[in-house]
């Protein structure tokens, strides 16, 4: 089970009761870039194939030699990236995937830059532009830091040792978003740079404070260099929508069907937004859990 950001290995805690329940060993752990002792300290060492080699390694360490896989946020962006290259295998490992709140990497490229780009999603991802930037957690008085890891720093998460503990740190994490761009991996298209005006011309208040924040120029975008190609383990895509993040319920989103070669089954979570495991009502909730164990006992 891999997670996304910035969350922590701990979101997974109630599914994997559930799956225990019905027979099922599970193992989450946190990723590279938030544990003390995983990382490592140059924006390099976060590129896309490493991190899918963080999840093969901990497979193994775990004597998994086939196994399914869960990902949600940028853990979901991983793990189709880890399906894609499994499918090349002479000996493919992964035996389902399950992408939670974010779609196929190809599809959600198609959503951010291209002749059938989504404006809405393009709105929405322009954080993606900030995170990219040098040293992004410190800018502005260390704003990514004080905002997003400071209440988790201070909430019990059960995990204090992997609090981050400096804008320094927070950085760590935020590389995941390098390591799939252009630079590196180039598995994840360049969402165009809006001015606040654009923004708040297309009536995105929240996104034009973001750009008074961080001012940066007009951009076109780009393609992703990479593209991962289709999936063959049968796969489960899950969205909440009203998911204001990942737009999931969108056409781009849903396109992720044309990039799997085996099954495919999607679910719309009524009532539920980017957080899929934490619905404001349990029975929604409950229905991903529902759907993941259903996907592993079909392809048991």
């Amino acid at each position: 089970m891999v997670h996304g950001f910035p969350e922590w290995s701990e979101m997974y805690v109630g599914m994997m009761r559930s799956l225990s329940n019905s027979g099922y060993y599970s193992v989450a752990c946190n990723m590279r870039g938030y544990s003390v002792g995983a990382r490592p300290a140059t924006v390099d060492q976060y590129h896309y194939d490493l991190l899918a080699s963080d999840v093969l390694a901990l497979a193994t360490a775990f004597d998994m030699p086939t196994f399914h896989l869960v990902g949600h946020d940028h853990g979901a962006c991983l793990s189709w990236y880890v399906g894609a290259k499994d499918a090349k295998l002479a000996s493919p490992r992964v035996k389902s995937l399950s992408a939670l709140s974010v779609p196929h990497l190809d599809a959600f490229s198609d959503g951010l830059y291209g002749p059938g780009a989504d404006l809405d999603q393009q709105i929405a991802s322009q954080y993606f532009t900030v995170f990219l930037e040098d040293d992004s957690a410190s800018l502005n008085f260390n704003m990514l830091y004080n905002v997003m890891a400071l209440p988790i720093m201070n909430k019990d998460s059960g995990f204090p040792d992997s609090a981050f503990k400096s804008a320094e740190e927070f950085q760590k994490a935020l590389w995941w978003y390098n390591g799939a761009s252009p630079d590196f991996a180039g598995v994840l298209a360049v969402v165009p740079t809006m001015s606040a005006t654009e923004l708040l011309k297309d009536g995105s208040v929240a996104m034009a404070a973001l750009r008074v924040a961080y001012p940066a120029d007009s951009t076109d975008g780009g393609p992703a260099p990479n593209r991962i190609g289709n999936v063959k383990a049968n796969t489960l895509f899950i969205c909440g929508e009203d998911d204001a993040v990942l737009l999931c319920t969108h056409e781009y989103s849903t396109n992720s069907k044309h990039f799997v070669d085996g099954t495919y089954e999607y679910l719309q979570v009524p009532a539920c937004g980017h957080d899929i495991l934490n619905c404001k009502k349990q029975e929604n909730t409950d229905m991903t859990i529902a759907a993941v164990t259903k996907l592993l006992d079909d392809n048991n």
